[in-house]
């Protein structure tokens, strides 16, 4: 069905109604992303759009199931019914930051016994928690409000976890150091923003920390029954401490002042465009994720995470921002290779032009194939 995925994404965007659209997701060519719909008449839904083994016994999760013959072996995927579909769910909203389908929205929750027996195991990280302390409320949201909350700088993993840090190296004797370390932290706003100070220290004492305790510790594990309010807190002061000393050696051997701002370190290094920009990676807890590959001089320069970004109200005439961070071409001497990088780095969006009006104003070449 593979050879059909093209096929698919046409008639996707050429369905007339939600009914129409999900017949057309039952031709299932284009599988491993978890496609959401929205439409003018109010209509939402997101499709686990997974493909799934049929399994002829139980499912056995991370554990190898032995198959003693033909029979003890999956040919089939699961049928597409069995597979989590969210409609219209209260609330007015659906959300999916790479986690399982369990909680696309918080007013419904998924009911693991109709649905497949061998979906991944249940997780709710950082950044999926972010997104619903962004949209989750009785509230109503503009265009404008939907793409201010996209750049929200905020750092949840901070938020949960550096009082517990601060905490310990008050109760330690700390050493200057572990001092110099707790006015840095201990002033921080606890954000992404490009300007703020105590990020560069407090991402390297997490991966530290994250390293040391060979799986991340918290003081509160994560908990189904409160999916948005855990993991909380350090689980292993002392490691922490010695997280924080490594920290503080590391960013000295790289040259990096653990007090940079966030986006001295942090940048978008595109054709001639070198700017500091807000986020950070999921696991930090960021919505506004973001990797980074490591640049002379202890810099880092983002190089995958948020690259396009679409947002789009639906009415009489659809109204959108967009903007493709990494340049339309990855020809260095195109005008295109970096023209919206510098945006990107200032949290801004380019409005969508939508009217034939508005795209022959806007248009810069004609070219029509064939044509003499």
């Amino acid at each position: 069905g593979q050879y059909q995925r093209g096929e698919q994404l046409v008639k996707m965007m050429m369905a007339g109604s939600l009914e129409e659209w999900l017949q057309v997701m039952r031709m299932r060519a284009h599988a491993s992303s978890n496609f959401t719909y929205a439409d003018d008449q109010g209509n939402i839904a997101l499709y686990y759009n997974a493909r799934l083994p049929h399994l002829p016994h139980e499912s056995t999760g991370d554990t190898a199931a032995i198959a003693l013959s033909r029979s003890d072996m999956w040919t089939e995927v699961v049928p597409w019914e069995s597979l989590p579909l969210y409609v219209n769910p209260p609330g007015g909203y659906v959300q999916q930051a790479n986690d399982t389908p369990d909680f696309i929205n918080l007013n419904v929750t998924l009911d693991r016994d109709t649905v497949a027996q061998n979906l991944p195991k249940e997780r709710l990280r950082f950044r999926s928690q972010l997104s619903f302390d962004l949209i989750h409320g009785d509230f109503q949201l503009s265009l404008e409000d939907v793409v201010e909350l996209k750049h929200s700088p905020r750092m949840l993993a901070a938020e949960r976890m550096l009082d517990d840090l601060l905490a310990a190296i008050d109760a330690s004797e700390p050493s200057p150091a572990l001092q110099s370390a707790r006015r840095i932290l201990g002033s921080w706003d606890r954000t992404a923003s490009a300007t703020s100070r105590g990020g560069v220290l407090f991402k390297a004492w997490f991966n530290a920390y994250m390293q040391i305790t060979d799986t991340m510790r918290y003081r509160v594990e994560w908990d189904r029954r409160t999916p948005v309010s855990t993991p909380v807190g350090v689980g292993k002061p002392g490691r922490a401490l010695t997280a924080l000393r490594l920290a503080m050696e590391d960013l000295e051997a790289e040259g990096v002042a653990p007090d940079s701002r966030w986006g001295e370190v942090h940048r978008v290094v595109q054709g001639d465009v070198d700017e500091p920009l807000s986020g950070c990676e999921g696991a930090l807890g960021c919505f506004r994720t973001l990797s980074f590959t490591p640049l002379p001089g202890g810099r880092r320069a983002v190089n995958r995470g948020d690259g396009w970004v679409f947002a789009v109200e639906f009415g009489e005439k659809p109204r959108g921002y967009s903007i493709l961070a990494y340049g339309q071409s990855r020809l260095e001497d195109s005008p295109y290779h970096d023209d919206q990088a510098a945006m990107f780095a200032r949290d801004e969006m380019k409005r969508i032009l939508w009217s034939e009006a508005e795209i022959v104003a806007a248009t810069i070449r004609r070219y029509r194939p064939g044509a003499r």
